[in-house]
């Protein structure tokens, strides 16, 4: 379900990047407040790898 969360808004952010900053600002916190559900795991849930492709994405496409 979170997945397909972020491919949701991975999708929003291809359509309209004006809202590129509020869907970094949103998967930032959430990162943040769910870090002791994955930071003792060996490999990154699925979830917070595609979050951290998406705003590593987000960012660089903001810089150029």
């Amino acid at each position: 379900m979170r997945l397909a969360a972020v491919y949701t808004l991975r999708k929003l952010v291809d359509e309209f990047p004006e809202d590129n900053d509020m869907v970094v600002a949103l998967l930032s916190e959430h990162l943040r407040e769910n870090q002791r559900r994955w930071d003792d795991e060996q490999a990154l849930p699925a979830d917070i790898s595609e979050i951290t492709k998406l705003i590593v994405g987000a960012t660089q496409d903001y810089d150029r």
